[in-house]
Order: C-alpha cells, then structure tokens, then sequence
C-alpha cells in the first residue's frame, strides 16, 4: 500500500513539474502541445463513442489535412443538453476500465438543467491535484496555518487541509462552517473564534463580512481570501483589502471539467491552464473574440476520457487580455462576466454584460444590499435594502447607473427589508429571466 501512495506521489509531483515547465513556453510551443493533446483525446472519444465518432468525422477527423485545431473550430460546440439526453452515447469508457474506477460529478443545476458527468478518476484527480499545488505554489499559501471555509457544507474541524496538502507542508486545521442560514454576525463571530490565517468564501459573502466588521470600526488580518463560485468585482477587492489586509485569491473552475484557470501571482487577471484545458471565447456565429470583446466561453478537457469535454458551451461569458508580464505566458482571461443570463438585453434585443455597479452604488453609504433582476418583459427591478426610506434624488441616481447601459431600459427601484438571494451560496447581483 505504501509502496503504490509513493508511485502516486511521484506521477503527481511529474505532472506538476511538467504543467509548471509549460507556463513559459512560447505561443507556439503551447499551441503545439496543446494539439498533441487534443489528438489525443479525440483518438479516445472516436474509438470509444459512436457519439463522438460520428460528430468528429462530421468534423473532419481523422481525414482532415493541417492543424488538429482546425477539425476542433469545425465541431459543433457541446451543449449542456447533449450531457442529459445523450449519457450512455456520449460516454467514452475504455473496455479495460471498470465501475470502480469512474465516478460522477453533478451540477447544482442553477439553470434549471443539471448535469451529471463521468469522470476516470486516476486522470482526473491527478490533474486536479497538480493544478491545485501550483495554485498553492503561485500564491505562497501555507498549509501549516488555520483555514477558515463558509459552504454549503456541515459545520466540521479537519486536522489538515487535506492529506494533498499535509504530505508536503504539515498540518493546519480546517473549520467549516454551514453559510447557508447563518447572519453575518455570526461569521463575524467565527473569524474571531478561529483565528485562521486564510479564508475561503464566495467573494460576496467576504466583502459582506468585511463591511460589517468596518461598520463597527474593526479589522481582521488575514493572509488571503480564496474564492471560485462567482465573479469577483473590484468592489468586493478594496474591501477585503480594507477590511482583512488580504487579496481576494480568484479560481476559474465548473463542475464538469473541474479547473480552468487561475488567478494571476502578480495581477487580478486570471490565467487559463493551458497544459489541461483549452479555452475559446466566441461571438454568436463562434468566431474567436479578440482581446477586450466579450463572448461565450468554450472548454475542452484534456483528460475528460470518461465523457469527453470537447468545445463545451459551459453558459460563461468571459474577455481576454493581453499577454502577461508576470513571466506566465499561458493566456490571459481579462475580465469573467458571469453567466448568459448575466447579460442584459437592451431594447433593440442586443444582450451585454452588466457593469460592475458596486463601485457606483457604494458611492450612496446609505445602501446596505442590491439586486437587480431583468423580467421577462425586459423591464428592470431594483431592490435595495437600506436602513431608512431613500430620498428621490437617491433614487434618481440609482436608476442612471443602469441606464449608462441604455437609456431606454425601464428601471424600478424596490425598497425592501431583506432582499431574496435564493437558497446557496453564490450570490448574483442581476440575473435576467428569458421571456
């Protein structure tokens, strides 16, 4: 048994090393070992997926001439029905493999369409754990030190933070705390009862903390704040920064091919994985969107053997950015915008991201929480919770946030006492409802 957690270690501790040696690779060289990699997996998914086999040759595979890139801009993108209607086409299991050594991934359905996904776990928990010790080993995070995490989970204390973490660094403890139904004070409380070095919550519920704890004329040191359910808005920064003396540590990930990027060691901008993942950001029609335009996110994965993740519509808008000065050339993610039903449609049909408004709106102290949510007949309500009536002048300026957007969208500002943010954790500060 020793003898096989060793050989584990050492496959683990390769494959970080050579993810860590493509982070300078040239663009070239990237794009050359990326194509390895998808011929790869494209040789899997066809001899194992009728599904897949038919899609690809639809593609041009294996006949077409040039770059593999070019048979993976022909492919129809995977769609999130294609997972639920299609589970036993789309799956891709080798004939060697058996029950024990798959296992399934399901979504928090947040859409309203929740998927489950195969995954190998010999491949997939290897690359995990490698991209997992390389965010630790960008942001010189230490194990050794208490974790404090709000989730969804029971509230529990663990001796480490994981028998990943504990082999190389020791053991620092780990409390969870269940989020869902607990008041900021009493997270406020936790922090002072913990003690911890580091904290990992949804940037919204840190900043949340961070306000309050401001509020009452306190701070809390921390070293950083980990956070991956939602995007982060620089807002939610200058607070944690104010509030904790810490950064706000942003990680890309979804539930069906697990990491994407991570947050840069210099920057806020995020940096794509290039030597597990390829990402696209495309326009309607699925032309690459150049840096600074925002388009729909696309993921291949290249260990997804279980149930091939190729060219996958995971629901994200995102931007690029130029290339990075931090000595990673892996690509840049500039800005997340969140999910499609983040974007606002504007009268002429026109979908775009929401701004950020936190920045505006907490230019007003007298606001304590807000919502805005686009109705299906693309009329815009603003709640705001406040701890006294608004003034029209208040209101007036609430409303012209949104209208930079497009003056012609109809806003209602909604004073309310508490605002909804539904049952978990990941909190979103406008949602549209499709009509």
């Amino acid at each position: 048994m020793e003898e096989k957690q060793d050989s584990a270690l050492a496959a683990l501790l390769r494959l970080k090393s050579w993810l860590r040696s493509a982070e300078s690779l040239p663009l070239e060289a990237q794009r050359k070992m990326q194509e390895s990699q998808l011929k790869m997996l494209f040789t899997h998914a066809y001899n194992y997926s009728g599904w897949w086999r038919e899609r690809l040759s639809q593609a041009g595979y294996p006949q077409q001439e040039g770059s593999i890139l070019t048979v993976l801009g022909n492919l129809t993108p995977l769609v999130r029905s294609d997972l639920q209607e299609h589970v036993e086409e789309v799956r891709a299991w080798h004939p060697d493999w058996s029950e024990k050594e798959i296992f399934v991934s399901t979504t928090s359905g947040s859409t309203g369409m929740p998927v489950r996904v195969e995954k190998f776990r010999a491949a997939y928990n290897l690359v995990y754990d490698a991209v997992s010790l390389i965010d630790h080993e960008w942001h010189g995070r230490d194990a050794r030190l208490p974790l404090l995490v709000f989730s969804d989970n029971p509230d529990s204390i663990q001796p480490d933070w994981g028998p990943l973490f504990a082999s190389f660094q020791g053991e620092g403890s780990v409390v969870n705390r269940h989020a869902s139904n607990r008041s900021l004070d009493d997270e406020v409380a936790a922090l002072q009862e913990c003690r911890p070095a580091y904290l990992k919550a949804t940037a919204f519920r840190a900043a949340a903390i961070g306000e309050l704890l401001m509020r009452q004329g306190k701070t809390f040191p921390l070293r950083q704040i980990l956070s991956q359910y939602e995007r982060v808005t620089p807002r939610q920064r200058e607070v944690c920064r104010r509030a904790f003396g810490a950064e706000i540590i942003d990680r890309y990930s979804c539930e069906e091919s697990g990491w994407l990027a991570l947050q840069c060691p210099k920057h806020e901008h995020l940096h794509v994985m290039a030597g597990s993942t390829l990402i696209e950001i495309v326009d309607d029609r699925l032309k690459a969107c150049p840096p600074g335009i925002a388009g729909k996110v696309l993921v291949t994965n290249f260990y997804s053997f279980a149930m091939p993740i190729i060219r996958y519509d995971i629901g994200d808008i995102a931007e690029w950015g130029e290339p990075c000065d931090c000595g990673i050339n892996f690509p840049v993610i500039k800005r997340l915008w969140g999910r499609k039903r983040n974007l606002v449609r504007v009268p002429n049909g026109e979908l775009r991201p929401m701004l950020y408004l936190g920045d505006d709106i907490a230019k007003n102290p007298v606001v304590r929480e807000f919502r805005l949510i686009q109705q299906k007949n693309g009329e815009i309500d603003f709640f705001v919770r406040a701890p006294r009536p608004l003034r029209g002048e208040e209101i007036e300026e609430l409303r012209s946030f949104v209208l930079k957007m497009d003056p012609q969208l109809v806003v209602h500002i909604r004073e309310v006492s508490e605002i909804d943010w539904g049952s978990g954790l990941k909190r979103e500060e406008f949602i549209r409802f499709d009509g």
